[in-house]
């Protein structure tokens, strides 16, 4: 993996591994139990209770908290990656870490830190338990009512526009990568998330079309149909498939 900035490198959980417990992870952290004491060392332990997702990205796993502070979540989902040489993940850290700031947590999926192992890489995150807009679609089978695909699109391109406002391009936006913080009866929410081949466009300028994405959400250009566009063109189609 390339050299990480130091933000994205103060975002990383001090961590360990209890032996004999292969499923249980030990975050350290400091914390301030008053404005007159000094921050102490605690400790919060995690457990991996069950796969939500897998696919070519690796795993994402749902983790509770079984000793913790006195604050957060309860629960967590933990994307686990394999560490490959071919394979830079420092791009998808660096959109986590920026997008994780509370200034964009109504468009995007909250990171909480990552770490690693000398074999994987590990992304904790807020976990959503409505699932993503794919599984709501496929349950309900039946398009939603104009109203409700408008919500959602303006949440979606929202999200798009701070992205591409930072010097970013998502390029695999798709359903199953819309996550539903909230859904009827309540108002609708919904997260962006999957960093996975996200990109600052000017470390890559003139290079959009590789071919990246989900089959059904890529662009003509990226298939070479059309003269090449801007990375954020690409973003756009997809959300205009999403629409769809």
């Amino acid at each position: 993996m390339s050299k990480l900035p130091d933000w994205v490198l103060d975002s990383k959980l001090e961590t360990h591994f209890l032996p004999g417990r292969k499923y249980e992870t030990v975050h350290t952290y400091y914390e301030q139990e008053s404005h007159s004491q000094r921050p102490i060392k605690k400790t919060e332990h995690w457990q991996r209770e069950k796969k939500i997702d897998s696919g070519g990205f690796g795993e994402v796993w749902l983790e509770r908290c079984t000793k913790r502070k006195n604050h957060g979540h309860q629960v967590r989902a933990t994307k686990e990656m394999e560490v490959h040489r071919q394979i830079d993940y420092a791009r998808e850290l660096e959109a986590i870490v920026k997008f994780s700031h509370s200034k964009y947590d109504r468009c995007f999926v909250k990171s909480f830190g990552w770490y690693q192992t000398q074999t994987s890489l590990f992304i904790a995150m807020e976990y959503l338990e409505l699932g993503d807009l794919h599984n709501y679609l496929l349950k309900k089978k039946q398009p939603l009512p104009e109203l409700e695909a408008q919500c959602i699109m303006s949440q979606i391109l929202e999200g798009l526009d701070l992205m591409h406002d930072n010097g970013f391009a998502h390029r695999d936006l798709k359903p199953k990568n819309i996550l539903l913080r909230s859904c009827p009866p309540d108002d609708w929410w919904v997260k962006i998330a999957d960093f996975g081949i996200s990109k600052r466009i000017e470390d890559d300028i003139g290079k959009s079309t590789t071919m990246k994405g989900t089959k059904g959400y890529i662009a003509p250009e990226v298939y070479k149909l059309i003269e090449s566009g801007t990375p954020y063109a690409v973003d756009i189609w997809a959300a205009g498939e999403v629409m769809f």
